[in-house]
């Protein structure tokens, strides 16, 4: 009983965003119009897009971010087209949109190359760049610094 005194406290103090909105592609982006608000986002502001299972996402240049249920379009050929229109439109005033970070991991196992004397060292290289940059990855980037290690292991060790 607690619990449902809670839950109904979060919908009455959150209720706005629970409310009916209705998105519009006008002339200068899109606008998002609930009952006594109105927030329209340029075309010009649109960094990414992305479309997963069930949202359309958007992330605009001032850190805001759009998802819409794909559940709100009535067949996946609105998707498609309302996907369009909304690439076409930035396009115009973007040459091109962001890249997303990879959503699949990386193979780990590239680093058992790492024990190979010199691939091991520029390979370690590549990993740590792509364990800081690309895939934002703490275990990438640990085994490429240890293929590093490894590689001046090994040749101090003949050098000595």
């Amino acid at each position: 009983m607690k619990e449902l005194k809670e839950l109904r406290f979060f919908i009455n103090s959150h209720i706005d965003q629970f409310s009916e909105r209705k998105l519009e592609i006008i002339e200068t982006g899109l606008k998002i119009t609930e009952k006594e608000y109105a927030k329209t986002f340029n075309w010009k502001d649109i960094l990414y897009i992305s479309n997963t299972d069930k949202f359309v996402h958007f992330i605009f240049s001032n850190t805001n971010h759009l998802l819409i249920p794909k559940n709100c379009f009535i067949s996946k050929n609105d998707i498609k087209y309302f996907l369009e229109l909304v690439t076409h439109e930035t396009f115009k005033y973007r040459k091109e949109l962001k890249k997303p970070f990879p959503v699949e991991k990386p193979t780990y196992s590239l680093g058992i190359l790492g024990i190979i004397p010199l691939v091991g060292g520029l390979l370690g290289i590549v990993l740590i760049l792509l364990g800081l940059f690309i895939y934002k990855d703490r275990i990438l980037t640990i085994i490429g610094s240890a293929s590093i290690i490894f590689t001046i292991y090994l040749y101090w060790d003949l050098i000595i």
